[in-house]
């Protein structure tokens, strides 16, 4: 899938690229009227893609579509539950891929007058270009710059197309509550002020991935880096497990660059890599009989987190 995401990377460059939602609560009532739209509008579609999701998926999607906004995360119930087929655990969610050479100062006034014209609210349909901070939950024509608009089109589609990422839509359960999100808003703030840092080149690991999944909190965030320079999070909670975790996931057959490199061993989660909750069940259950690293003897702890995995994978 990662080559699909590599091949838009390339000609967004040339023909901006963006991504259509529209949701299960509307989809067969709305999907032709809309399609019909884009191509009267001169915008090419060049994939249109039905598939088959849960309403977790519907309800993660939106908190990753929108992670960041406080009005999101307090309304996050009703709104989801606007945009699934009540008493269905199936749903069918449809998603287009456009294209035209002026997208970026095509879609939000494409948007209006759908909206206008058909007198429909937002949970008929949704498209990925980026938010104006400025004027959250408001009409405007403020134009974002290409790249921004390029970027949130391939998180667009890594969400809806990459394999482990789909996987974690449909089964993560989100814990705001939970400490790992502390360490997590410390883990993204600090990259976020440290942009000679190549962010492909890190993994969250380990614990961080049990939190992510909503199976258990964790007391700090390790991950994994192929970036050759040191990164300081001024926090003792927030660290790189290269050196204690090599060893084990190398008794897996794993090197360090095959997780954070390989899409195939990592999942996206709030726009960072997370490894792939299949390999941690391999590490978890590698150690119910091997004693881990800088320990002393089997934890319990990890028994019971391969349990834990066991029932999702």
């Amino acid at each position: 899938m990662r080559i699909v995401v590599k091949s838009y990377r390339v000609r967004v460059i040339e023909y901006m690229k963006g991504v259509v939602i529209v949701w299960p609560s509307h989809v067969h009532e709305f999907k032709d009227t809309l399609e019909k739209e884009l191509r009267d509008a001169g915008i090419a579609i060049n994939l249109r893609e039905n598939v088959e999701v849960n309403t977790i998926f519907v309800k993660n999607l939106l908190l990753e579509i929108h992670y960041g906004k406080v009005w999101w995360d307090e309304h996050i119930e009703q709104e989801y539950l606007k945009r699934v087929v009540s008493g269905k655990t199936t749903q069918e969610l449809l998603y287009f891929v456009i294209e035209h050479k002026e997208l970026d100062t095509m879609v939000k006034p494409f948007k209006k007058s759908v909206r206008e014209k058909h007198k429909l609210d937002k949970s008929y349909f949704h498209m990925s270009d980026p938010d104006c901070y400025k004027h959250l939950g408001m009409n405007c024509d403020c134009k974002c710059d290409e790249e921004t608009f390029t970027r949130e089109t391939l998180k667009h589609i890594d969400l809806l197309t990459h394999p482990n990422t789909v996987h974690f839509l449909n089964n993560a359960k989100y814990c705001p509550q939970y400490d790992f999100y502390k360490f997590f808003k410390i883990y993204k703030s600090t990259l976020d002020t440290q942009s000679h840092v190549n962010r492909n080149c890190l993994c969250i690991d380990n614990g961080g991935v049990l939190a992510a999944y909503g199976i258990r909190d964790t007391h700090d965030l390790d991950f994994l880096n192929t970036y050759n320079d040191v990164m300081s999070f001024n926090n003792d909670d927030v660290g790189c497990e290269n050196i204690n975790h090599r060893l084990e996931y190398k008794r897996l057959g794993y090197d360090i660059e095959d997780i954070v490199n390989d899409g195939n061993n990592y999942f996206y989660h709030f726009g960072e890599k997370f490894m792939a909750l299949r390999i941690l069940k391999e590490f978890k259950q590698n150690r119910t009989h091997t004693i881990g690293t800088g320990h002393k003897q089997i934890r319990k702890k990890d028994i019971d987190d391969y349990e834990s995995i066991k029932n999702i994978v």
